[in-house]
């Protein structure tokens, strides 16, 4: 009876030396997964700016930071995804998939944020 906190310890530490050496590569093996694009070459400026001030920011409203996102879809058929981006404090914006990483903002197009 003594030995089994012995026994899940000695598993626990040989779990966690096997998972961490496991997961180790070199330097040959590392690969890059994604590359950083510039707005002028994919056609994307969306940018959520949240304000902070007195009255709103992270301390009073806890999930300030939590809010919106992105998604995508193929809206039209052609086999692209386009992208919707959604803001705490701006307007949704949607772009259209013109393909080889390059889009074009469709918003008032497709009567996004009508006024």
């Amino acid at each position: 009876m003594r030995n089994i906190p012995f026994f899940i310890s000695a598993c626990f530490t040989l779990s966690a030396l096997s998972i961490f050496t496991s997961c180790e590569k070199t330097d040959d093996e590392q690969e890059a997964i994604f590359e950083l694009t510039k707005p002028e070459e994919t056609g994307i400026t969306f940018v959520n700016t949240i304000p902070e001030n007195d009255t709103l920011n992270q301390f009073t409203y806890h999930y300030l930071f939590n809010g919106n996102g992105v998604a995508t879809g193929d809206l039209n058929n052609d086999g692209l995804p386009e992208i919707i981006f959604t803001g705490n404090e701006k307007p949704a914006v949607l772009y259209l998939n013109k393909g080889n990483f390059t889009f074009e903002d469709i918003t008032e197009k497709a009567g996004l944020n009508p006024a």
